[in-house]
Parts: C-alpha cells; sequence; structure tokens
C-alpha cells in the first residue's frame, strides 16, 4: 500500500490534498452548521439571560426603579419577577404568563428559594424539559438570584427565557448546504485541477531534464520556471550537469594518460625482457635497470591511484606528531637528487632555520615528494628546481620552484584538480597520470591550520607553496 502511494505523480498528490482539504471544511460547516447549531443557540441564550439578570440585580441593589423598568419593557423576550418571601409577588414583567415562573406552584417557588440558599454562589440556573406543569411543549432557561430586603425578608430575582425550537432553521440550513456543498466540490476540483497541473508542470520539466541527464546527456539545461524553489534546484542542478561534464572530460582524460603512462613502462619490460631472453649477452645490468625503473614506475603510479582513493573516501586516517621538516626535506632532495644528477637536474634548498610542526610525517613529506617531482617534470631548459623554507609570525613556508613555461590564469584554478593537465599532452616519458597534485590538496586540507596556494606566470616559471604552524620548543 505505502509502495503504490509513493508512485502517485505529484499532481495527483496534490490534486488529492486540496479536494481532500475541501471535504474537510465542509464537513467542519455541516457539523457547526446542522449538528451543533442547537447547543450554540442554547449557550448563547444562557449566557444572555445571565447577563440581564446581573444588570436587574444592578438596579434594584442601587434604588434605580425607572431604569429597572426601562430594561423590562425592552426586552420582550425575557421574563421578570421578583417574589418576596411571605410576600408574593413584587414585580413581574409584562409578557410574565409567558414565563416559566407563571407554570411553577408555590411550593416549587419556595423548594427553589431554598436552593438558592444553599448555592454557594448565591444563584441557580435551570433548564427545564418541555411540557414541565404544562401541555405546551416549551424549553426554557431560569436565572434564580437572591436579593437583599428590608425589614429582613428575604426575596428572589426571577429571569426566564424560552428558547425556541431550531428544527426548522436546522432543515433550511441542511438544505442550503447541499447546494453550497455541491457547488464547493465542484469548485475545489477545478481548482485543484488547475493548482496541480501549475504546481507539478516545472516538477515534470526537471524530472524530464533529469532523465537526460541520467542516461548520460551532460549539455542539457534546465530552465528555472515557476517559482523561486524550482530557479534554485534548476540553477544546482545546472551546476551539477557542468560539473558532471567537466568529470566525463577528466575521466576521458584519465583514460588516456593512464592507459598512456601504464602502455609505456610495459612496453619497455616486455621488449627488454623478450631482448634479455631471446639475445645472448644481453642480460646486462643496463638493461635490468630499465626494467627495475618502469617497474618503480608502474609501482608509483598505482600508489598514488591508492592514495587519492583513500583521501577522497576519508579512510586516510593522519597520525599527527613532532615531524622535522627540514631534515625531512633534505633527505628528499638527497634521495631524489641521485635520480636526476644523471639527467642534468639541479635541484636547490634554501632554508632559514631547522623546524618541526606537529603533521603526519609520511604524509607531509609526500606533499613535498610530488611538488617536487612535479617541478622537475616541467621546469625549464636549465633543468633547476628551488625549494625553499622560510619562518614568520611562528609559522613556516615551503615553496617550490621551476623555471618552466608556467600556468596561464584560466588554467589555475583547476590545478588541483584531479588527472587535470595543462598542456594534455605528455612531453616526455617521466610525466606522471595528472594526480600528484590532488594529493597534494587532499593531503594538506586535512591538517589543521594548513594554507597552499600557487603563483606561476606564463614564461616565468610556478611557484608552489604551503604554511603550517611551527611547532614551538618547550
Amino acid at each position: 500500500m505505502k509502495s503504490a502511494l509513493g508512485r502517485i505523480s505529484i499532481k495527483w498528490r496534490i490534486f488529492s490534498y486540496l479536494v481532500g482539504f475541501c471535504v474537510l471544511l465542509l464537513l467542519i460547516l455541516w457539523t457547526f452548521q446542522t449538528v451543533l447549531l442547537g447547543s450554540f443557540y442554547k449557550g448563547i441564550k444562557t449566557e444572555e439571560v445571565r447577563r440581564e439578570a446581573n444588570i436587574m440585580m444592578t438596579y434594584i441593589q442601587e434604588g434605580n426603579w425607572d431604569a429597572l423598568s426601562d430594561t423590562v419593557a425592552a426586552r420582550k423576550d425575557l421574563y421578570v419577577e421578583v417574589w418576596v418571601q411571605d410576600f408574593g409577588t413584587w414585580l413581574v414583567s409584562a409578557n410574565y404568563p409567558e414565563g416559566i415562573q407563571a407554570r411553577l406552584t408555590q411550593e416549587e417557588k419556595i423548594l427553589l428559594f431554598e436552593t438558592v440558599l444553599a448555592d454557594e454562589d448565591h444563584f441557580v440556573r435551570r433548564i427545564y424539559a418541555p411540557g414541565l406543569h404544562s401541555s405546551q411543549k416549551q424549553e426554557s432557561i431560569l436565572y434564580a438570584s437572591l436579593l437583599p430586603w428590608e425589614d429582613s425578608a428575604q426575596s428572589l430575582l426571577m429571569v426566564s427565557a424560552n428558547i425556541s425550537p431550531v428544527t426548522a432553521t436546522v432543515k433550511t440550513l441542511r438544505v442550503q448546504l447541499y447546494y453550497i456543498s455541491g457547488a464547493m466540490l465542484l469548485l475545489s476540483v477545478l481548482i485543484a485541477l488547475l493548482l496541480s497541473k501549475r504546481i507539478s508542470r516545472p516538477i515534470e520539466r526537471l524530472n524530464t531534464t533529469a532523465g537526460e541527464l541520467g542516461r548520460g546527456n551532460y549539455g542539457v539545461t534546465f530552465s528555472g520556471e515557476g517559482y523561486r524553489e524550482i530557479a534554485q534546484l534548476s540553477d544546482t542542478l545546472n551546476i551539477a550537469a557542468r560539473e558532471l561534464g567537466k568529470t566525463e572530460v577528466l575521466r576521458q582524460d584519465l583514460i588516456a594518460n593512464v592507459s598512456h603512462d601504464l602502455r609505456t613502462p610495459l612496453t619497455l619490460i616486455t621488449g627488454y625482457g623478450e631482448m634479455i631472453r631471446d639475445l645472448p649477452g644481453e642480460d646486462t645490468p643496463e638493461n635490468m635497470q630499465v626494467i627495475i625503473d618502469e617497474a618503480k614506475r608502474l609501482t608509483s603510479l598505482v600508489n598514488n591511484l591508492l592514495d587519492l582513493s583513500r583521501i577522497q573516501s576519508g579512510s586516510q586516517e593522519l597520525r599527527l606528531a613532532p615531524c622535522a621538516l627540514t631534515a625531512g626535506i633534505r633527505e628528499i632532495i638527497g634521495r631524489y637528487d641521485r635520480f636526476c644528477r644523471q639527467d642534468g637536474y639541479t635541484i636547490l634548498f634554501q632554508q632559514e632555520a631547522e623546524v618541526e610542526v606537529m603533521a603526519d610525517a609520511d604524509r607531509i613529506l609526500q606533499v613535498v615528494y610530488n611538488l617536487l617531482n612535479n617541478a622537475v617534470t616541467y621546469t625549464g631548459a636549465d633543468k633547476r628546481v628551488l625549494i625553499s623554507q622560510t619562518v614568520e609570525d611562528g609559522r613556516v613556508t615551503v615553496a617550490v620552484s621551476d623555471t618552466g613555461e608556467g600556468i596561464s590564469p584560466e588554467d589555475l584554478p583547476h590545478i588541483w584538480d584531479r588527472y587535470y593537465r595543462v598542456d594534455k599532452v605528455h612531453k616526455r616519458a617521466e610525466e606522471g597520470s595528472g594526480l600528484g597534485l590532488s594529493i597534494v590538496k587532499g593531503v594538506l586540507e586535512q591538517h589543521p591550520g594548513v594554507t597552499y596556494g600557487v603563483e606561476s606566470t606564463p614564461g616565468q616559471g610556478s611557484r608552489f607553496w604551503f604554511s603550517l604552524p611551527i611547532l614551538q620548543p618547550q
């Protein structure tokens, strides 16, 4: 049942809500206008009798007989009697014979008198059943209250009103409600159809366009017509479509780049292995070193992919501890320099002091290695790379600079994206897969208090840097 309701379109769901709301209003209207009409009428009439009786009691206590007479004469629907014990009736209204008092015997008035005396609030209200002490079927309300009187006599103010039958009124209202209900139901159905169609149309249009996006058409455009929330959702989906389009381009680039990076070392490994197998005397240390170097390149590529996957999934937790940053950079340069010196590369290191930081040593030194490897890959014809370490205001800044062609301003915002390459073309076999800088970004953003950036001018090289707090000596 629940799954079936979940498959109802938004148009018919809104339609059912609006029609249901109209039906609920009609039920409330029928309840108050027919079922509860008599109760409301009796309650209002009772409060009215009570209020007028209190006014008359005030006039009697003040001795304002003219105002009392005017009030009694003005209210033709109220029946007033002041009954003095042992003296009989003192004041009656002109329409007294219609009141319930005319149907009370002397004994009943004495009993009523005693009932009022026993009441804490000194008044009593009674609703007499139809036909009490009379064949006439008439329901009435009686209000009785004690009055102060001279010569220690006790008097009783009795004000009553007849309750008119509402049966005929209810029948009239019921007939009217039949027509009103029919008209309201018809109108609500029409309005519900119009509103549900108007509200659901932009959502259905978004759903159709989203289906195209789900089928891989990233060039679709979501129109934000309708209302503000739809416009905001359309903008969000347009951004998502553009990002998915970029991701698709990057995915294609990844396939091209990784396939090239894998194909080259695999080809060399296979070729040199077959040569050593088939040609006598070719199992030289130089040929074996080529196979070892290419296998290391494959290992590096796979490790980069795994590192990036761990960073993005959040499964790579940092192990923060005091780290000798300066000594670690010097060690990386020493290891890297042995591989690059034979190709004529020069790596310079400028420092101001030995610095320790609170970081994950393996990860932060991986950042330095990746930045250094990127600089060696893209440096200029002089094959020079500079690593500088400066200290200022309790922070250390490590910068890696090359003398290459630099990065254009339009490429700078994307330089940290995964698989992104500025030239999109392999210049030499040593180039990586475009994952190094993305790993650098992920590692640095995991460390607290770290900032990073890149400065580059076309034709003048690039400078990648990061900064983090120094671990002060105790």
